[in-house]
C-alpha cells in the first residue's frame, strides 16, 4: 500500500467513527434490554405468589413492549432505552415489595441468633489446656 491509500483508509475510518459508536451504543443497550427482560420474567416466575395480579400484568405488558422494540434489528439506542425505562421502573417497584415482604417486621425475630462474648451462657466454663510432655 502506498501512502495515499493509507491516508484514504484513515480518512474513511474517521468518517465512520461516529456511526460505529452509535452502533456500539445500540448493541450495548440491546444487551442490557435482553438481560432486563430475562430477569423480569424470572422474577415474575420465581415470585408469583408475592406479586399481585395487577403488577404482574403491568410488568408483562412492559416486557412485551420491550420485546417488540428488540425485534427490530435497526432499533436505535434511544428507542431501546425508551422502551426499557418503564419496565425497569415497574420491576424496581416489584422488587421493593418482594424485599419488604421477606424482611422481618421491626422487633420481630429474624431467625438469626448472634451471641457476643459478654453474652456467654452461664454454663460455659472457660479453661486453659496444657499439653503433657
Amino acid at each position: 500500500m502506498d501512502e495515499k491509500e493509507v491516508e484514504n483508509l484513515v480518512k474513511e475510518a474517521e468518517e465512520n467513527r461516529a456511526k460505529d459508536q452509535e452502533v456500539k451504543a445500540a448493541v450495548e443497550s440491546r444487551n442490557l434490554a435482553d438481560s432486563l427482560t430475562y430477569q423480569a420474567e424470572k422474577t415474575l416466575t420465581d415470585n408469583a405468589d408475592k406479586i399481585d395480579d395487577a403488577e404482574k400484568k403491568d410488568a408483562e405488558e412492559k416486557i412485551a413492549e420491550l420485546k417488540k422494540v428488540l425485534e427490530n434489528a435497526e432499533a436505535t439506542k434511544e428507542e431501546i432505552d425508551t422502551a426499557s425505562e418503564p419496565l425497569s421502573k415497574v420491576m424496581m417497584e416489584i422488587g421493593q415489595k418482594i424485599y419488604a415482604a421477606e424482611a422481618p417486621a421491626e422487633g420481630e425475630d429474624d431467625g438469626v441468633n448472634v451471641k457476643h462474648a459478654d453474652d456467654a451462657d452461664e454454663e460455659t466454663v472457660e479453661a486453659e489446656v496444657e499439653e503433657e510432655k
